[in-house]
């Protein structure tokens, strides 16, 4: 028995062709499917991940872990959760070392080194100063012993000099430095500091020769001072200094 097409339906005929193109992409990608993937009972499957080994708490460590690790845990400070270490708007110079609230504060190994640098760079370092009760010199420590022989056997042309004669000890100190610093800016290397052999003081001893030792090894003159010797006689030998100012 035909069955009736609906309302509205026309009889298509025999050989009439229907344009399909959904259906013959859809027929054409199964088929590819069907011939290259393998089914889900083909796929090989994947390999166990590793298990996670937990991390060990403080109380699975031996007694000398525990010691290394408060060592290296030693100054910290525990960061509170919600806030963050470094702002992000902070640039790097103000960024600031959280210094530890509990223990004494750990040595720094450069601070040795710090010091002589910056006693180098203000002229403050050792001084190596021979005193004999005739004849004085001092060296600082970073100068080579035959600058200062040189100095000593008078063979460096003298730059300049000053005469303290008749100056009190406060007076004549506050003209060495002056002196020493006006002559070490203009950039000469020898002077020649005349302090007197105290002939004509009490007892017959020189005030002002131990004095000028002292400053020129330390103090404020000092830092313009390389070394410096008791001068040949002919320089005035006992009662006057060579001196050789720093570069």
């Amino acid at each position: 028995m035909k069955k009736k097409g609906g309302r509205g339906s026309k009889p298509r005929a025999k050989d009439e062709v229907v344009f399909r193109p959904l259906e013959a992409a859809l027929r054409e990608k199964l088929k590819g499917k069907d011939k290259n993937e393998p089914s889900e009972a083909a796929k090989p499957a994947p390999p166990p991940k590793a298990p996670v080994p937990p991390e060990p708490s403080r109380d699975d460590l031996s007694a000398s872990d525990q010691e290394l690790l408060r060592q290296f845990l030693a100054g910290t400070v525990p960061l509170d959760a919600k806030s963050n270490r470094i702002p992000r708007t902070a640039s790097s110079l103000d960024r600031r070392v959280v210094v530890p609230t509990q223990g004494p504060p750990l040595p720094d190994p450069d601070d040795e080194a710090r010091a002589r640098l910056r006693a180098l760079v203000e002229g403050t370092s050792t001084f190596e100063v021979v005193d004999d009760g005739s004849r004085i010199e001092g060296r600082r420590a970073d100068v080579d012993p035959r600058t200062l022989r040189r100095l000593r056997h008078g063979v460096m042309p003298i730059d300049a000099r000053i005469d303290l004669h008749g100056m009190s000890r406060d007076e004549a100190k506050r003209a060495v430095e002056d002196f020493l610093a006006s002559r070490r800016h203009a950039y000469e290397r020898v002077v020649l500091i005349i302090h007197g052999k105290g002939e004509h003081s009490p007892r017959g001893m020189g005030v002002l020769r131990g004095e000028v030792g002292a400053w020129l090894s330390e103090g404020p003159a000092s830092r313009h001072v390389a070394c410096f010797a008791t001068a040949r006689d002919e320089d005035g030998g006992g009662g006057a200094v060579y001196v050789l100012l720093r570069r």
